[in-house]
């Protein structure tokens, strides 16, 4: 029984530690450049793009009837 365990807490660690690796493209949608809400996204995706993360592709400009839409 405990080398059930074993080999089960082994196959839920590797499982987490690959999910980590994973590279995403994703798309965001943000308002006009020079404010907070351009600022955090802008930022978010500029260090998830520099640590492997994901890709994020930002949209600026969108006005909140557009993001809502798309």
């Amino acid at each position: 029984m405990k080398l059930l365990s074993m080999i089960a807490a082994f196959a839920a660690f590797s499982t987490f530690g690959t999910s980590a690796y994973a590279q995403a493209n994703l798309s965001a949608e943000t308002a006009s450049p020079g404010g907070a809400t351009f600022l955090s996204p802008s930022h978010m995706a500029e260090i998830a793009g520099t640590q492997g993360i994901a890709n994020i592709q930002l949209a600026d400009g969108q006005t909140l009837t557009n993001s809502l839409q798309n």
